[in-house]
């Protein structure tokens, strides 16, 4: 006879809910009847049940291990900036933290003077890194400081970094449920003088970096049609008007009404003179359109190859490897490779072991790389000699390479590489 599997999702509060339960739910749905349900949730730990105080809850701190996935907010602040509790146009790797800075960041000196903003940079690009490679407390890497640590040794508002122990725990995100989509982010933090091609660029970068992360991939409904709900902070109770998405991608209905005063009456005089610009902000239909190709570009790409969803730890330590990396990094640019697993061996191993082995071999590509060019301008980034397999083999992805879907993607390139000279990654200002 044939078996009949199902699988689905379960989203909590975690740090409502005490581990045990979270465990005992989650064998409960995964022995029964066959059924497949991946837990996750928020699992911020503050409040009432910071610390323990109302015991061993699922928060962060505590999910490592369990197999229940947690939201990485490290990822999402490093990437975008500032916090949900940070001044909204503090800025972050992706929206032009030192190198393209607001006049938050230029005038009021509000992320400290250019010196400081510059360590920023460096600080939250370590943290993007910790995302990519599976938020795993164990994986090491060379920080901005040129030492290797391991994420989980390494520290934020004084908790780990990465604290996760398998990558189904990692929920890759930048924007989610009742919360600001990534567009208006975007539109608050970003100098009031980048076009709305420009931003777009920006939301495909976010796109990118949750795309092409080890672990859970999270996306919220919209996003990718540069959906606004115009620098509403909480639209929970904010009706179909905020909410709305335009599916035919006509319109992202930015500048149609100032947020609810609510959660946003404190901030009605920013919110209102970017929504006031709504006419040079707002992207024209083209734009949308061009953005939602390029983000099924990149999922259709993460599902080219099992290196993006390497099933454990152990594959991850093992084929993952950052480069641009360390005190002389290319600043804005955060660089990935992945190995395939040798065939021969993946062949030759019987046992538990065997269905994680073959995941971890690709039997097209010997190496994929990704290189995000947060920066305004072209970068040149060295491919790495010490990791690279063939050099001159090297080759932008075929779906990217489509002049039709983006030229400016579709202009990056390998140069050199040839006897004598060193290959170099050649990626246009906000490209991956």
């Amino acid at each position: 006879g044939h078996e009949s599997k199902t699988e689905g999702g379960m989203r909590y509060l975690n740090k409502k809910r005490n581990i045990q339960q979270k465990n005992r739910n989650n064998n409960n749905n995964n022995n029964n009847n066959n059924n497949y349900y991946y837990l996750y949730g928020e699992a911020w730990d503050f409040g009432e049940v910071a610390l323990g105080q109302r015991g061993f809850n699922a928060s962060q701190l505590h999910v490592a291990g369990s197999g229940i996935g947690a939201f990485n907010d490290r990822m999402r602040d490093g990437s975008l900036g500032g916090s949900p509790f940070a001044p909204p146009d503090f800025q972050g790797v992706v929206t032009g933290l030192a190198l393209a800075p607001n006049d938050g960041s230029r005038i009021r000196k509000q992320q400290g003077d250019h010196a400081a903003t510059l360590r920023e940079l460096l600080v939250l690009s370590d943290w993007i890194r910790c995302g990519l490679t599976g938020n795993l407390r164990d994986f090491e890497f060379e920080t901005f400081l040129g030492v290797r640590a391991k994420g989980g040794d390494l520290r934020i508002h004084n908790q780990p970094l990465a604290y996760g122990v398998e990558p189904q725990e990692h929920v890759a995100f930048l924007g989610c449920h009742d919360n600001m989509t990534i567009f208006d982010i975007v539109t608050e933090k970003a100098d009031q003088a980048e076009s709305s091609e420009s931003r777009a660029r920006m939301v495909l970068l976010c796109h990118a970096l949750v795309a092409f992360s080890q672990g859970v991939p999270f996306f919220h409904a919209g996003d990718d049609l540069l959906r606004s709900k115009n620098l509403d902070r909480d639209s929970y109770n904010s009706g179909d008007w905020f909410n709305r998405v335009d599916w035919t991608g006509s319109t992202n209905f930015f500048g149609s009404g100032l947020p609810v005063e609510t959660k946003n009456g404190g901030q009605w005089e920013f919110k209102g003179t970017l929504l006031r610009e709504a006419k040079r902000l707002a992207p024209t239909k083209e734009i949308i359109q061009r953005t939602h190709e390029l983000f099924k570009a990149y999922i259709r790409i993460r599902y080219d190859s099992v290196l993006w969803r390497l099933p454990s730890a152990e594959n991850i330590k093992r084929q993952v490897r950052l480069f641009n990396t360390g005190p002389r990094q290319v600043l804005g640019v955060l660089a990935v490779v992945v190995d395939s697993l040798p065939k021969g061996e993946v062949e030759g191993e019987e046992g538990k072991g065997e269905e994680e082995s073959r995941r971890g071999y690709d039997p097209k590509y010997e190496q994929v790389y990704v290189v995000f060019n947060c920066a305004p301008y072209e970068v040149r980034v060295d491919v790495p000699a010490d990791l690279c397999r063939d050099a001159a083999a090297l080759q932008l992805h075929p779906i990217l390479d489509n002049p039709k879907l983006d030229p400016i993607t579709a202009s990056a390139r390998v140069e050199g590489g040839g006897p004598g000279s060193n290959a170099v990654f050649v990626v246009p200002g906000r490209t991956t």
